[in-house]
Formats: structure tokens, sequence, C-alpha cells
């Protein structure tokens, strides 16, 4: 999952990501967000979550993905459902 980080966190697999190149690209579908929104909120019930991180976002993990930020994604997601 993320190398130095496997004791502590939980890996989610977002299937996309990439282009026709193999570049990182903000491409997933609405089915795919919707999923991992809804997976989040049972991970955060079920375990004492203190962040939620892209592992872009790891310290000493040198990846793209998800290529995008998933700090935005989540407040924005909670913004939206009130």
């Amino acid at each position: 999952h993320a190398k130095s980080h496997n004791d502590e966190s939980i890996g989610i697999c977002l299937i996309g990501g990439i282009d026709e190149n193999g570049k990182a690209d903000d491409n997933y579908r609405i089915i795919q967000y919707q999923s991992l929104k809804t997976l989040i909120h049972i991970l955060e019930i079920t375990f004492p979550i203190e962040s939620v991180l892209g592992h872009r976002d790891l310290p000493n993990v040198n990846k793209e993905c998800p290529c995008f930020d998933v700090q935005s994604w989540l407040a924005f997601e909670n913004e939206r459902s009130f």
C-alpha cells in the first residue's frame, strides 16, 4: 500500500487515474467518487481515523495518486452534504 505507513493506515484503491499516455489524470467516474465517499464514511465509523489522505500526501511517498487533492474533495463533499 504505502511503504512505512502500512501499520498505521488503510489503503483504498481507485481504478483509473491515468490518461492514455500513463500520466496522472483525475478521470474517475461519479460512481467511483460516490463509492469512495460511502467507504470512507463506513471506515470512519468503524475505526478511529485521524485523517484521510492520498498516497501523494504521505511523507516520503513519491506518488501522484489519487490524482486529486483528497482533503479538498472531502471538504467539498462534506459541505455539499448539508
